[in-house]
Order: C-alpha cells, then sequence, then structure tokens
C-alpha cells in the first residue's frame, strides 16, 4: 500500500517549497534483537521529486523509483533497503503506512481537492 501512495505524495506538495520526504524502513528481527527496530532517512523533497521524475519513463514507476533510493542508499551508506520493509512515507501533506492507513493534512480547499483527485492516480 505504501508503495501506492509515493505518486500522490510527492506530487501533492510539489512547487509548494516543503521540506522533506521520510520514509521508515523496519528492520529483520535479527538486527531487532540487537535493539534497533527502524531506519528511517529523510530526503530534500527537491531530490525525491527529482528521482520521481527521473523514473517516469520507466513501466512500474513506483518500484523503479524506491529501486533508484535503494541503489543510492546502498552505494553511499552500505546499508540494503531491499532487505527491510518499507513501513511509512510522508510528506507534509500526506502519511502513508504500510498498514493502509492514510493521514491527509490540508491545509486549504485546493489541497484537499487537489489531494482528492490525484488518489486515484496513485491507485
Amino acid at each position: 500500500m505504501v508503495l501506492l501512495i509515493i505518486g500522490v505524495l510527492l506530487t501533492c506538495a510539489a512547487g509548494r517549497g516543503l521540506g522533506s520526504v521520510e520514509m521508515v524502513y523496519s528492520l529483520p528481527s535479527a538486527v531487532k534483537e540487537a535493539g534497533l527496530s527502524t531506519v528511517a532517512l529523510q530526503l530534500p523533497f527537491e531530490s525525491a521529486v527529482t528521482v520521481w521524475e527521473a523514473t517516469s519513463s520507466a513501466q512500474d514507476h513506483r518500484k523503479a523509483f524506491t529501486q533508484m533510493l535503494c541503489e543510492h542508499i546502498h552505494r553511499h551508506f552500505s546499508i540494503k533497503l531491499s532487505s527491510m520493509t518499507l513501513v511509512r512515507i510522508s510528506t507534509p501533506v500526506l502519511h502513508a503506512e504500510g498498514t493502509g492507513r492514510i493521514k491527509v493534512k490540508v491545509h486549504s480547499y485546493s489541497d484537499l481537492l487537489h489531494v482528492m483527485l490525484l488518489f486515484p492516480l496513485a491507485l
């Protein structure tokens, strides 16, 4: 469910000068026993949009976006996000969890209309 909402999260806040996109991953159980349960990544909003647009020609746009981020994080930090589970992604406008819970934070009527129009496109 989280992957289905990535496009809406990025599109809804486009051009508003918003801060960041946060992606939270759950770690495998072997690591959880050591006391670490999640890894949170915060990307500048402009960088996330750049990656989203760079993957727009891919057949499965959402998976290409996630794969590109995973490769980048692995190359720079030696962290394999592909072995973790994406449990939450959020922007200042929308918050989506892997459980299917979606929280919309609108500040105006136009924000609400924008979210309502784009949400079906993500599904």
